[in-house]
């Protein structure tokens, strides 16, 4: 019980040098902050393409054979495709390719 209260009395006691690692801290923060490297339109290159089509009053069925397998034939021939995901849904289809 008594180192407890003796740690809050040592807290208490240091307020200078409490104050000062406080603001030590908020000023490499910042300094950090503004040291960042930071480009103002960086180059992201996502490997993935989703394309969604809409086929309103077309049964699941209709959407699959018309959209979404021809879709997938079309999508095998963009270059370094290697895997391809479909959706088909009553008057939607989604697809969607991921490149190496």
């Amino acid at each position: 019980m008594k180192n407890s209260f003796y740690l809050a009395f040592q807290y208490l006691r240091f307020h200078r040098i409490r104050s000062l690692i406080l603001v030590a801290s908020i000023a490499l923060g910042v300094a950090a902050v503004l040291m960042l490297p930071r480009e103002e339109e960086p180059q992201i290159i996502v490997p993935m393409i989703d394309v969604m089509v809409s086929y309103p009053g077309a049964s699941a069925s209709e959407v699959e054979t018309r959209i979404t397998k021809p879709m997938e034939r079309l999508l095998w021939e963009i270059p370094g495709v290697e895997y391809i995901y479909s959706t088909s849904s009553p008057g939607s289809s989604t697809n969607g390719a991921r490149q190496s």
